[in-house]
């Protein structure tokens, strides 16, 4: 958006204020990005209270719009609506344009594709009234985004061409760097990767030479998904890697981060890794719910659903696909709807449900058919648009080598006239530099011979550096091997003591488990229960560390969620729970991820026993973080509150005198809340 000179003017004070903050925010990001934020806010609010002009009121209210972006896009449609409203009332045509356009930015980015188009075709009319290149090349890019999004890709390929056009007569290198990018994913579904992986090479480059973080993010991701359709899984899981990091550092968690996670997870998925997969689809779930985008939503709940079905956990595949099918239905994304009745076509088949099954791969079939018959007349046209430009480009280079012609001739005639003079002046110094050169090779013949004696004894003495260099190489390639190879002994040793450990432990389990089925007491039966209980927490850990590349330590985010299903899933009231888990990404040593999980192993199963008797849905809430050096971690449900004189010290329950210890053992302090949530907050130092 661009300031009204007419109101800097005006308030030249209130904008100072203004640039300031966004010159802080620009210096200090991270942290404090929403408090620059909320003080931009409150700056234009300022200067909306001491404006009058209705123009620049709306222009002001628009600016306030685009400062709730990353807060709440619901909140910037509602300003930009009020500017539209302004801008109708005066007539202004380019502040209409400029509104819509907004109002169609922020419909996209939460997924609502099909309200996003007529905004975004109503404003891209307006400009084109108005003649205004510049906002007709952004709206045309924004509007072929949206019909990409839509798989019309013939209509989004027609766009992209008049946006590049435009932005390449204007010299825009940042934005045909997006431009180049939207045309690749075209002919990525057309199956034309060497045309794709041109385009998305061209807009790195541009990227990479304007500087510009978010493009350079886009174009890695685009290429990562060449890569993977081509089989390179390697190189494609990189350029995902780069792109996530550069979205992290421009934009911060959220739509951007959530794509490059899903690709991720794909990769790991495709190489039969599901328990990986499963990590990085969650994580690109959570990405897509902190900024409401409904698009990346669903397909991550795809993933999942997906993935769940493969490792045979139907529950929790129906789960999620059902929650992608709802959005994807609603919002018209069909490729998402396909491919989520493919999955519970499988499921049903898996369940024996053969006639269910079917229909729904009939549903499958059908969507399947009108996208393909979509795919085609795309690719018709694709290639009538590829013949004309290629028609233009000869006409043009036919018209190029003509005038090429005309100017060559009149060359000629002068270089002729200059030839014959340069030429005279030409020849008496080559005759001067004959005569200087047969001079300069006598003296020079001699010192070569003196040089060469000299290099053939170097030469003698560089032979036998050599061999004693070689020596002395092979020696310690030797070493080398001997160190790789016992270093190598040592981790296959520790891996087969943590799988003897965690075989050892369901061993245990499954002991226990049958003691307790033949004790008529029970009580005590459920001692053994809970017994078993801590030794799987125990076993799950061992199990992650014997599959991980890093056998002494793990990630929390890898370990704690897995942990929380499983001890959720044996519970019959399992269903009214819902677990929302917020894990940072800390990896810890086993020694610490040990008692860590009989904690949560406690606190679960006590929330899941005694707190959900007496309410029809549950909540159950994780939260695991870091803070000044040290960890905190948060166990809440929305179930029976704890006793007014409730002590974990006092405890006589074995279960809550067991947390106390193991939370002292970690050097941490434990605190409960009672006002409206049972809530269980621990701290420890970082490492103990």
């Amino acid at each position: 958006m661009q300031h009204s000179p007419k109101i800097f003017r005006r308030y030249g004070i209130p904008f100072f204020l203004s640039l300031i903050v966004l010159v802080w925010m620009f210096l200090f990001p991270g942290n404090r990005l929403l408090l620059a934020q909320n003080n931009q806010i409150d700056s234009l609010h300022q200067v909306l209270e001491h404006t009058e002009d209705d123009s620049s009121r709306a222009e002001i209210i628009l600016e306030i719009g685009s400062a709730y972006d990353q807060i709440d896009p619901h909140k910037s449609i509602e300003y930009a609506e009020e500017a539209l409203g302004i801008f109708t009332d005066i007539q202004n045509d380019y502040g209409r344009g400029k509104s819509l356009n907004m109002i169609g930015y922020y419909n996209w980015l939460l997924g609502f594709f099909k309200e996003s188009v007529d905004y975004y075709t109503e404003a891209l009319n307006i400009f084109r009234e108005l003649d205004l290149p510049y906002w007709i090349a952004r709206t045309a890019n924004n509007l072929g985004a949206v019909y990409w999004g839509l798989s019309d890709y013939n209509r989004a390929l027609e766009l992209y061409q008049e946006s590049l056009a435009i932005r390449t007569e204007l010299g825009h290198q940042r934005s045909m760097a997006l431009t180049n990018n939207n045309i690749g994913l075209i002919y990525q579904e057309w199956q034309l990767y060497d045309e794709a992986m041109a385009y998305h090479r061209k807009a790195l480059a541009l990227a990479e030479e304007t500087d510009y973080l978010f493009a350079r993010a886009y174009s890695y991701h685009n290429l990562g998904l060449c890569y993977e359709a081509l089989g390179a899984y390697d190189k494609a899981l990189d350029s995902y890697k780069n792109s996530y990091q550069d979205y992290l550092e421009d934009v911060g968690e959220g739509g951007a981060t959530s794509l490059a996670l899903r690709s991720m997870g794909d990769i790991y998925h495709k190489r039969g890794d599901l328990d990986k997969a499963i990590t990085y689809y969650r994580q690109a779930l959570e990405d897509g719910r902190k900024v409401k985008n409904l698009f990346r939503m669903a397909y991550a709940q795809h993933s999942m659903g997906k993935t769940f079905a493969e490792a045979a956990r139907f529950d929790s595949a129906r789960y999620y696909i059902n929650a992608s099918l709802n959005t994807s239905r609603e919002m018209g994304y069909e490729d998402v709807t396909r491919d989520n009745y493919y999955v519970l076509s499988r499921l049903e088949e898996e369940s024996g449900n053969l006639d269910k099954a079917l229909d729904y791969f009939k549903i499958a079939a059908s969507v399947n058919d009108s996208i393909f018959n979509k795919e085609k007349i795309a690719k018709f046209t694709e290639l009538q648009i590829r013949y004309n430009m290629e028609k233009q480009n000869q006409e043009n280079e036919l018209l190029r080598q003509k005038n090429e012609i005309q100017s060559l001739q009149i060359r000629r005639d002068r270089i002729i006239r200059i030839s014959l003079i340069a030429g005279s002046v030409f020849v008496l110094i080559i005759l001067f530099l004959i005569y200087y050169q047969s001079r300069m090779l006598q003296r020079t013949n001699t010192a070569l011979e003196r040089q060469n004696a000299e290099i053939l004894k170097m030469n003698e003495e560089k032979e036998d550096l050599i061999r004693q260099l070689e020596k002395e190489n092979e020696e310690r390639r030797r070493a080398e091997k001997r160190i790789a190879m016992l270093l190598q002994d040592k981790e296959l040793l520790l891996k087969e003591v943590h799988h003897r450990i965690k075989n050892n432990m369901n061993t245990m389990k499954s002991l226990l488990s049958l003691q307790a089925k033949t004790i008529e007491d029970a009580k005590a039966a459920e001692v053994l229960k809970d017994a078993g209980s801590r030794i799987q927490s125990m076993g799950l850990l061992y199990d992650k560390i014997y599959r991980s590349e890093n056998i002494r330590a793990l990630s929390a985010r890898e370990y704690i969620p897995h942990l929380v299903e499983e001890i959720v899933a044996v519970f019959p009231n399992c269903e009214k729970v819902q677990i929302e888990t917020e894990i940072e990404d800390v990896t810890l040593p086993v020694d610490i991820l040990s008692p860590l999980g009989i904690i949560t192993t406690e606190l679960v199963t006590n929330a899941m026993k005694y707190g959900f008797e007496e309410v029809e849905k549950g909540h159950l809430q994780l939260r695991f973080r870091r803070m000044d050096g040290k960890v905190k971690y948060e166990i809440r449900n929305n179930g029976q509150a704890l006793p007014e004189d409730f002590s974990i010290e006092d405890s006589r329950g074995f279960g809550l005198r067991l947390v106390n210890m193991l939370v002292q053992q970690l050097d941490g302090k434990i605190h409960t809340g009672k006002d409206r949530e049972t809530c269980f907050m621990i701290t420890f130092p970082m490492f103990t």
